[in-house]
């Protein structure tokens, strides 16, 4: 399964994880325990030219808050995952909220109004042996926001801790969003859009096939019949239960992996609506997601098994409208990567 061209894309950058952007993340989650004696201060890369500024936008710089995979969890601190090779992951549960307030004293200096916060805000094991249950730990992340208008992505650990899904979205004040597409007959659809200053931001649910849903729901049955086109013991878990490894799989076919999901084909036709209404009124787009979309820009740690299930059909949307979409921002893979394509070729843009 080769990589879209680079050709294709114009003008517009994929970051596959705020964590690259924000050495401060990048240390919570990568670096020792001891790197965490002291408060860090927050330290914010610029993208380069064009950013999120042009002249759809009065060509003012806008100023938003990104921050995602807080992982917070009242527990102490231990190693998540160690493979083999030797790599591992150090997680710093409660120190996330300094973190969190870290970012948030910066976001006011600067007079950031609006934050996005790209999934995973608490850890899956919240709750369980943590202390307090995984509402008050969300609580607490949601007390350190308190001021801003906050615009929530849903990510795997989330769904995991917070369940029912339904129960998930009213935490996160993502029912009230107004620019919600509301296209499943429960009404638990997590995907949408927000206007500011001339941009429009799409947030797109990385999980709305997924197995994160009830087994009987219509999406779960979508996703399981994804997984088993890839994973022949899936049916059978006694023989693969460890779903959230890619096992076998290689190649892009490593992303078919339980803390994976993908967009469906309903969130996909709404997205590239939401692109052209946004091209015939020469509005900016910047997209932001849980699972990154792009195989150039995953980690070589996390690599194809951090990739969205659909995500070459999501890309070919991007492709078509690349004069619209300014920016895709992701989470996730946590040491993170980046990728700009600065291609002035002369591709029509439908």
């Amino acid at each position: 399964m080769a990589s879209p061209p680079r050709g294709r894309w114009r003008g517009w950058a994929l970051a596959a994880s705020l964590a690259w952007l924000l050495p401060l993340l990048a240390s919570l989650l990568v670096a020792r325990e001891n790197a965490f004696r002291r408060r860090l201060k927050p330290f914010f890369a610029p993208l380069p030219s064009p950013a999120l500024s042009d002249e759809r936008c009065g060509g003012e710089a806008l100023s938003v808050g990104l921050i995602s995979d807080l992982h917070y969890a009242e527990r102490a601190n231990r190693w998540w995952w160690e493979n083999p090779g030797g790599w591992g992951m150090r997680r710093f549960y409660r120190n996330s909220l300094r973190v969190l307030e870290d970012a948030a004293e910066a976001w006011r200096a600067a007079n950031v109004t609006d934050v996005f916060v790209l999934g995973d805000s608490v850890d899956a094991s919240s709750g369980k042996g943590a202390e307090g249950s995984s509402r008050e730990a969300f609580a607490r992340v949601l007390a350190r926001l308190e001021g801003f208008r906050v615009h929530f992505v849903l990510g795997n650990h989330d769904l995991e801790a917070l369940t029912p899904r339904a129960h998930l979205l009213r935490l996160a004040g993502i029912q009230s969003e107004t620019g919600l597409a509301d296209n499943d007959p429960g009404g638990e659809a997590a995907y949408y859009a927000v206007r500011m200053e001339g941009i429009k931001w799409i947030v797109l649910d990385s999980y709305h096939v997924s197995t994160y849903w009830p087994r009987t729901h219509a999406n779960y049955a979508e996703a399981r019949a994804m997984l088993s086109r890839h994973r022949e013991h899936f049916s059978r878990p006694e023989r693969d239960p460890n779903l959230k490894g890619s096992g076998q799989l290689r190649g892009p076919a490593r992303r078919f992996v339980s803390l994976g999901g993908a967009l469906g084909a309903p969130q996909r036709r709404w997205l590239a609506r939401e692109l052209r209404d946004s091209g015939g009124r020469g509005e900016a787009v910047a997209v932001v997601t849980h699972v990154p979309i792009s195989p150039g820009v995953v980690s070589k740690e996390c690599g194809a098994m951090c990739l969205l299930w659909d995500y070459e059909e999501v890309l070919d949307i991007l492709n078509t409208h690349s004069t619209t979409v300014l920016a895709v921002f992701t989470g996730h893979d946590h040491p993170g990567g980046y990728f700009y394509d600065d291609d002035d070729d002369d591709d029509d843009d439908d």
